[in-house]
């Protein structure tokens, strides 16, 4: 019998063992059982939402609010909450392109397994190439496990372990730096997950947290003769409503349940913006019905941030000395009657949890050769046209640039 063939009859074992604790109520069982099989427990919740997200089932909706009590009881984590959200509201041609996607994976992590049986080195970073570009078509898709499996798979094809001194150690650390915040994003701290951080950190404290200079390897190092730059002179502006302008992103309408969410607890708890990596801003929740920006880390609110019904920008600042520079979002609360696609949600706050849902909405406007342009930080990352981010090398692969885009 093969690997694969012992793997899978293991897995079901534990699909069988878990739902027959489910049918006599003994929930002990099931934590227990998630919590001893991890690894099948996130491919069953994994399966099982995605079966939700096709047409669904009472049974299946039985089925995943039991994984969800058993995987909190284990784990104490909001993992399965995550996942049923992302594929409750993702839309049919997210939906198709995500199947396209996962399949063109599963076809190079196989590609990837027999290339580590035979040895054949010179092929690691052609599939880790391979593996960043399904990274980034899995981000822009909202997919962040299906992101932090591929980008730890970058780092893999790139590490030591596969390649001896001939290791790339920057883009094995890029790899598993955002295989880690992707799983962050949906609280899935697995031992997978513990495993990558601590040879995440250990390279950063190596010094390979950036790229050395010269760019990316296999890149040419030769001079690039480049257009001397222009100055413009700019304007910030706030976008009052998602819809004022339109941009090449799926997230960017009115349907704000697939917005990003800053997901808060009780009172006093805090959350940040993952996308902002230079800055300490955290918002905290300080009663049942208020919430405040922390802008410096300090602990104490800096702005109100109004919490409604209807989306509405908040105008902040980011960055400090010379750096400083003004920023904003557009902020919302769920409520328990919203719907999407005919199935009705309940996203509003309660004492235990609050979801605030944001959208980038800062922009910078000027004038360049007589041409009005705006500049949009729709990745919210804190930068105004960030520079393109390019992956893979083959025909399945594709340039894919960051969510910030002129209009």
């Amino acid at each position: 019998m093969t690997l694969a063939a012992v793997e899978e009859e293991s897995k079901n074992a534990f699909v069988s063992k878990f739902r027959q604790a489910m049918r006599i109520g003994s929930r002990d069982e099931c934590a227990r059982l998630v919590r001893s099989n991890e690894v099948f427990a996130v491919e069953f919740i994994i399966e099982d939402c995605e079966s939700i997200s096709g047409g669904g089932s009472d049974a299946l909706e039985e089925e995943i609010n039991a994984l969800r009590q058993a995987w909190k009881q284990g784990f104490r984590t909001e993992f399965v909450d995550r996942v049923y959200e992302y594929f409750s509201l993702i839309k049919p041609d997210a939906r198709t392109a995500r199947q396209k996607l996962s399949v063109r994976y599963r076809l190079v992590w196989k590609e990837f397994g027999s290339t580590q049986a035979a040895k054949k080195t010179t092929e690691y970073a052609r599939l880790g190439l391979e593996f960043k570009g399904l990274a980034m078509g899995f981000e822009d898709l909202g997919d962040a496990y299906m992101a932090s499996q591929a980008w730890v798979n970058y780092g893999i094809a790139f590490d030591e372990r596969l390649n001896g001194k001939k290791a790339d150690l920057h883009r094995a650390c890029e790899g598993y730096g955002k295989g880690v915040a992707a799983r962050d994003l949906i609280e899935l701290r697995d031992l997978f997950y513990n495993q990558t951080k601590e040879r995440y950190q250990a390279l950063v404290h190596g010094g390979y947290s950036s790229e050395e200079p010269g760019g990316p390897a296999g890149a040419s190092t030769e001079p690039v003769a480049s257009s001397p730059s222009v100055p413009v002179a700019t304007t910030f502006e706030v976008l009052e409503t998602i819809d004022e302008v339109r941009r090449p992103n799926y997230t960017a309408d009115s349907i704000y349940g697939i917005w990003d969410a800053l997901r808060l607890q009780g009172k006093d708890s805090k959350a940040e913006f993952l996308s902002l990596t230079e800055s300490s801003m955290k918002v905290i929740r300080v009663s049942a019905a208020k919430a405040v920006v922390d802008l410096d880390g300090d602990g104490r609110g800096d702005v109100d941030l109004p919490l409604k019904g209807k989306p509405t920008p908040v105008r902040v600042t980011i960055g400090s000395g010379a750096d400083e520079r003004d920023w904003a979002f557009l902020a919302v609360i769920g409520s328990d009657q919203d719907s999407y696609q005919g199935t009705r949600f309940n996203l509003a706050p309660d004492d235990n949890q609050m979801s605030i849902f944001v959208a980038p909405a800062g922009c910078l406007v000027g004038t360049i050769g007589g041409t009005a342009v705006r500049i949009l930080d729709d990745n919210m990352d804190g930068v105004y046209g960030g520079p393109p981010l390019s992956g893979g090398t083959s025909a399945s692969s594709r340039a894919v640039s960051r969510r910030t885009s002129i209009a």
